[in-house]
């Protein structure tokens, strides 16, 4: 049951920390088409590099990762925003992309980490990471209209802690043979 929950956990965070990624940029790119598509290309292809290099790194490493660069977004986003508001908006755009391109590197390891571990059986753990990717970007939004987007965001946060948790269990996996 390990395996499920864990593909449960990393694909519920992932879109909640998408989502709220999205709302919090927004303040700092404007609201436009514009927005949604750096952030959506930040997280896609830092994830896409994140996956690539996850046999490279152990398994903790993503979620320290994750979980560190979470704290710091919490507390220099704004700043840096800031100070970055008069820039036009295509420059905007691409701080915004480089500012997410850490994150979003460590958010792609833990499929592949997962991945690894149920061998054959992965085709069941896309299926649970798609139902909860649905499920997390609307969790997560009545999180943050109820207790605000910092809220939501550590919410991301503490699910891929529990995921860490749950990778590093040794019983519960699919045995891969």
């Amino acid at each position: 049951w390990a395996g499920w929950w864990y593909f449960f956990a990393i694909g519920f965070a992932y879109m909640a920390v998408e989502v709220v990624l999205i709302q919090k940029y927004t303040r700092f790119i404007g609201a436009s088409a514009h927005t949604v598509a750096a952030i959506l290309f930040a997280l896609l292809a830092g994830s896409a590099l994140g996956a690539q290099a996850a046999p490279r790194f152990r398994d903790r490493t993503p979620f320290l990762g994750i979980l560190g660069w979470l704290a710091l977004d919490a507390v220099l986003a704004g700043p840096i925003m800031d100070r970055l508001a008069f820039l036009p908006m295509a420059l905007r755009a691409a701080s915004a992309v480089a500012m997410l391109a850490p994150l979003a590197f460590f958010m792609g390891m833990p499929f592949p980490k997962g991945t690894a571990k149920v061998g054959e059986c992965v085709d069941w753990g896309f299926a649970v990471n798609g139902a909860a990717s649905v499920a997390g970007s609307a969790a997560v939004l009545l999180v943050a209209f109820q207790w605000g987007f910092t809220a939501a965001l550590a919410l991301g946060g503490l699910v891929y802690l529990g995921a860490g948790l749950l990778l590093g269990r040794e019983g519960g996996w699919v045995e891969v043979r």
